[in-house]
C-alpha cells in the first residue's frame, strides 16, 4: 500500500510540473490513460509552421524588435517555430543569418478560436490573428500590451500581379520614426529609391538622382514571390519576408533589414500618369538615320554621348516607366529612370518622354517593331529619328 501511494504521489508531481496535464489533454485519467489515450493540445492549423518576427510593439508603438521584445545580445531576427503538436520553440539569429543555438528555447502553445497560451516555463495569455501568411500575437505583462506581427518562413511560388510595375519609395519610417530615402540608397546624391517587379518574376533596383541618372554599377537582378500577404525576394540574406498590403494604389510594406530594425515603405507608381500607347511596351534601340534640321547626323552628336558610348537601348515598362541604358561595346556603362506617357490631338500622336532633358515628340508608328520620332531640340532645331524593337 505505501508502494502504491508513492506511485500516486510521484505521478501527481509530475502532471503538476508539465503544466496541469489534465487541462491541456483531455482525457478520463491522466493517471491511467496510455499514451496513446492522450490529446495532444488544442491548435489553430493555420498558426502552424515557422514564422519570423517582422514588426514589435510596445502598448501600440513600432520599436525595435530587439529592444521591445528583449532579444537576447547579438540577435536581429527572432523565428518561433509552432508545431501541429502544441509543442514550439524559440530560435535567435545574428546578422549574418547564423543561428543562436545557446539561445533556442522550447515550450508549447495553445489556440483556439484566436486565443490561447504560449508556455515558455510561465504562461503568456496571448491573442492570435492569421491572416494569410500573417501572423499577429498579443498578450499583456506587467501593465504593457506587446505585439508580434510575423511573415510565414515558406516556399512562394505566384507573382501577384498588383504589384508588377515600377514603385519608388514616397515615405519610409525605421523602426516607427521617419527616415531620409537616403537611408536606403546609402547616397544623398541618389536619393530616390526604385525597384522594377516584372511579370516574370525579375526584380530590379534602382538608386536614381534628381535628374533621372542612375548610380552605376547596377544592382543585380534578383527573383520576387508573393502569397498570402507576403513577400520573398533572392537578396541573399535567411529569413526575410516581407509583409507588404496594398491602398489606395500604394503599397505599404513592412521587413527585418540586416540589423534587425523593422523597415517600413511607402512605394508609389514611378512612372508618368495618364495613357501609355501599348504598341511601345518592350526594348527599342534608335536606327539610323537621324536627322537634324534635314541633315544626318550621329546619335552621339543628337544625345551627348560620352566618349567610347557605342549603342543605346529605351525600355518602355509598364505604367509609364521608361528605362534608358547607354553601353561601351558590351558593357552597360551608364542608365537613367525616366517616365512616358502618350496622348492624341486630333490624328497626331504625341509622347512626353522625360528623361535629364524633357522631350515632347510626335511619333507614327511604320511596324509592329519600327517607330518614327520627331521632336524639336532645345536650340529649336527638328530632330526626325527611328528606332526599331527587338
Amino acid at each position: 500500500m505505501k508502494r502504491l501511494v508513492v506511485l500516486l504521489v510521484v505521478a501527481c508531481v509530475v502532471a503538476v510540473i508539465c503544466g496541469c496535464a489534465g487541462a491541456l489533454n483531455p482525457g478520463p485519467s491522466n493517471l491511467v490513460a496510455p499514451a496513446s489515450a492522450v490529446q495532444p493540445l488544442s491548435v489553430d492549423a493555420n498558426a502552424v509552421g515557422t514564422w519570423t518576427e517582422v514588426i514589435s510593439r510596445k502598448d501600440g508603438v513600432d520599436g525595435v524588435p530587439k529592444t521591445v521584445m528583449n532579444w537576447p545580445t547579438g540577435a536581429v531576427r527572432h523565428v518561433d517555430q509552432l508545431n501541429s503538436d502544441g509543442t514550439c520553440t524559440k530560435t535567435y539569429y545574428n546578422s549574418a543569418g547564423t543561428l543562436l543555438t545557446a539561445d533556442t528555447v522550447a515550450g508549447t502553445w495553445t489556440d483556439t478560436n484566436g486565443t490561447g497560451t504560449f508556455d515558455w516555463g510561465v504562461s503568456w495569455p496571448t491573442t492570435f490573428s492569421v491572416t494569410g501568411n500573417v501572423l499577429t500575437l498579443t498578450w499583456s505583462v506587467s501593465g504593457h500590451t506587446y505585439q508580434g506581427v510575423y511573415a510565414k518562413v515558406i516556399a512562394l511560388t505566384a507573382h501577384d500581379p498588383a504589384l508588377v510595375g515600377t514603385w519608388k519609395v514616397q515615405y519610409l519610417f525605421l523602426n516607427g520614426e521617419s527616415t531620409a530615402v537616403s537611408y536606403l540608397t546609402g547616397s544623398t546624391t541618389y536619393n530616390i529609391a526604385a525597384r522594377t517587379l516584372s511579370a516574370n518574376g525579375i526584380s530590379q533596383a534602382y538608386d536614381v538622382d534628381s535628374t533621372f541618372d542612375v548610380e552605376m554599377p547596377l544592382a543585380a537582378e534578383t527573383n520576387w514571390y508573393t502569397g498570402g500577404g507576403i513577400m520573398a525576394q533572392t537578396s541573399g540574406i535567411p529569413l526575410r519576408p516581407t509583409i507588404y498590403q496594398i491602398v489606395s494604389g500604394r503599397v505599404e510594406t513592412w521587413q527585418l533589414d540586416a540589423n534587425g530594425n523593422t523597415v517600413r515603405e511607402t512605394l508609389q507608381p514611378y512612372g508618368a500618369g495618364g495613357n501609355h500607347d501599348t504598341g511601345f511596351l518592350g526594348q527599342w534601340h534608335p536606327t539610323t538615320p537621324v536627322t537634324l534640321n534635314g541633315k544626318t547626323v550621329s546619335w552621339a552628336t543628337i544625345f551627348g554621348w560620352d566618349a567610347g558610348v557605342t549603342h543605346m537601348n529605351v525600355t518602355f515598362l509598364t505604367g509609364g516607366t521608361a528605362l534608358s541604358e547607354n553601353f561601351k561595346g558590351t558593357t552597360l556603362y551608364s542608365a537613367a529612370l525616366g517616365t512616358w506617357a502618350t496622348t492624341v490631338s486630333g490624328t497626331t500622336k504625341h509622347m512626353a518622354l522625360t528623361f535629364k532633358n524633357p522631350m515632347a515628340t510626335t511619333y507614327v508608328f511604320n511596324s509592329a517593331t519600327s517607330v518614327t520620332l520627331s521632336w524639336t531640340d532645345n536650340a529649336g532645331a527638328k530632330v526626325v529619328t527611328f528606332i526599331t524593337g527587338w
